[in-house]
């Protein structure tokens, strides 16, 4: 069974993946300069306080040895 940091590791990449995949539908959305502005600009909170609790400063290193791809 995975430990908990492996757990926690793999939920971020994979939020992560959600994240981009959403920004990627706002840059084809079409919206006007600020619509597109706000709405980024809550997702971008929303990720940082999203993920900021998985995976601390302390562990990056290791999270990017797990996924370097993110590097």
């Amino acid at each position: 069974m995975a430990n908990a940091q492996e757990l926690r590791f793999k939920l971020y990449h994979e939020l992560e993946a959600v994240y981009h995949r959403c920004f990627d539908e706002l840059a084809q959305a079409g919206l006007g300069d600020g619509e597109a502005g706000r709405l980024t600009q809550t997702v971008l909170l929303s990720r940082q306080e999203g993920l900021k609790h998985l995976v601390s400063a302390d562990e990056m290193e290791a999270y990017f040895e797990a996924y370097p791809e993110e590097e």
